[in-house]
């Protein structure tokens, strides 16, 4: 049903901006259409705008992309007007009729899942919480990348996880690691992101029925159902060799250098950590090398061309009195035969790296590549559903923790089909009810429906020429989010 608006407006907000920078009226909003959902679909709208005289394209305060738009409806029955939708502004398009313009189409996507999508994160986490804290992940990826987006409906998330992130949007991160492994939905109210567990949801009212206008289905789909899931990670690393003890230091010049064989049963090197003690008054670099073995020795310890492999990094990445990582490109090692590694400065002043007195040793630790996968069932599905598999492909997730996390957290969310209400708004309530409010139904003891639902979907269409605003609305149990 659709309902009479008794005042509507637009506010614009330039980046930077406290409070409005431009207001479009009730009387020039021509159109107003959003499509939004909870998850990882970032909302859309479109706003037809009367423009007659170039009023928002012209000369003063014009409509750009990146501006900020909220857009508030004040339905007949209510006292004042509520916010609707917070969104960002996309490429406007000028209408003309002649040489003059007249309207003004003003496309829009959700404020707060566009910034994230916008915005890349190179950081690395271990054992760190998802949520809540200075210290999370979540926290600490806004904090640092998107500090327009506010924090105050994050739920504190103490589970721990780990995660490697080298240019991955933030958008991604949060939908496609974060909420899964935190069983949690994520929405946007106005400025804020919604991220709070499905088991935390609390009602914001009651839904009955009688809150829709003429027909309402009930049905659900099973096309995700899937009860037996197997990970395909990316690449982990543990040790296969070290000398752990540091009790002194030798200078390595790129003629003094220190030489050790490394016990590896393996056939790759992928990184290795060796202590340095960097010297403030130089810029060399530090290289480390790996050579095969001849007769108890190096190949040819002055030919670097005879290197299996070889990694210099320069002073600013070096580890102030501590262990430094060497990412060493792709090799191959020879079998039953162990390398030399071969520590060396590529400059006259050089470095110290931390020893062992006792045998000369310098202090390090090898380490090898291995796949992370993982294959996780959901007996009673498969009993209920029968069977059905399904496979996922993540090289972000780099370890055996993160790859169950994933198994773990698909099944809770996909070993059941999903079960869904969709119909018309008629109330007040039903017209202002946002993607990720959750309601208690009441009143729908003839199909069997009870608990806690969630908004999922929201279609608003708003008529100017009418002043009427129409809302299509989709409910899911949460027990099948």
């Amino acid at each position: 049903m659709s309902r009479t608006i008794a005042d509507a407006e637009l506010q614009v907000s330039k980046p930077g901006s406290d409070s409005a920078d431009l207001v479009v009226p009730n009387d020039d909003l021509e159109s107003v259409e959003i499509s939004s959902r909870i998850q990882d679909a970032k909302d859309k709208g479109t706003f037809e705008i009367h423009n007659v005289g170039a009023k928002y394209s012209g000369d003063g305060v014009e409509i750009t992309s990146g501006d900020k738009l909220l857009f508030r409806t004040q339905l007949d029955g209510e006292d004042s007007l509520t916010d609707q939708w917070t969104a960002a502004a996309r490429m406007p398009e000028v209408l003309l009729q002649g040489a003059r313009q007249f309207g003004l189409s003003v496309p829009a996507t959700d404020f707060v899942f566009t910034v994230l999508s916008w915005r890349q994160a190179y950081d690395t986490f271990d054992d760190d919480p998802i949520s809540g804290s200075s210290d999370a992940i979540l926290d600490t990826l806004l904090a640092d990348e998107a500090t327009e987006v506010e924090t105050s409906q994050i739920a504190t998330i103490e589970k721990t996880t780990n995660m490697v992130l080298n240019g991955r949007y933030i958008l991604d991160i949060l939908t496609q690691d974060l909420a899964p492994i935190a069983d949690a939905i994520v929405a946007q109210d106005g400025e804020d992101l919604i991220f709070e567990p499905i088991a935390q949801l609390r009602p914001k009212h009651t839904l009955e029925p009688t809150d829709f206008q003429g027909e309402i289905t009930v049905g659900g789909s099973d096309d995700d159902l899937a009860n037996l899931v197997r990970i395909d990670g990316g690449t982990d690393h543990a040790s296969d060799a070290e000398q752990p003890t540091q009790d002194a230091y030798q200078r390595v010049t790129e003629s003094g250098r220190i030489v050790v064989q490394v016990p590896t049963r393996k056939s790759e090197i992928a990184r290795i950590n060796v202590h340095t003690n960097p010297d403030s008054a130089s810029s060399d670099g530090v290289t480390v090398r790996l050579q095969a073995d001849r007769d108890g020795s190096p190949v040819a310890i002055g030919d670097q061309q005879s290197d299996i492999t070889r990694k210099t990094l320069a002073v600013d990445f070096l580890a102030d009195d501590g262990l430094t990582e060497f990412i060493l490109p792709g090799h191959s090692l020879a079998p039953s035969e162990y390398p030399w590694l071969i520590i060396e400065s590529d400059g006259s002043t050089g470095h110290e790296i931390g020893i062992d007195s006792s045998s000369g040793e310098p202090r390090y630790r090898a380490e090898y590549p291995y796949p992370v996968l993982t294959r996780a069932p959901d007996s009673g599905s498969q009993q209920e559903y029968r069977r059905r598999d399904h496979r996922i492909k993540d090289e972000s997730l780099n370890s055996e923790t993160a790859v169950r996390d994933k198994a773990r957290s698909y099944l809770r969310h996909n070993a059941d089909p999903e079960q869904t209400i969709s119909g018309q708004a008629k109330s007040i309530r039903a017209h202002n009810l946002h993607p990720g409010e959750a309601v208690d139904l009441r009143g729908w003891g003839d199909v069997g429906l009870s608990g806690t639902w969630i908004c999922l979907e929201r279609s608003l269409t708003f008529d100017g020429s009418a002043n009427r605003l129409t809302t299509e609305l989709t409910l899911q149990d949460t027990t099948t989010l």
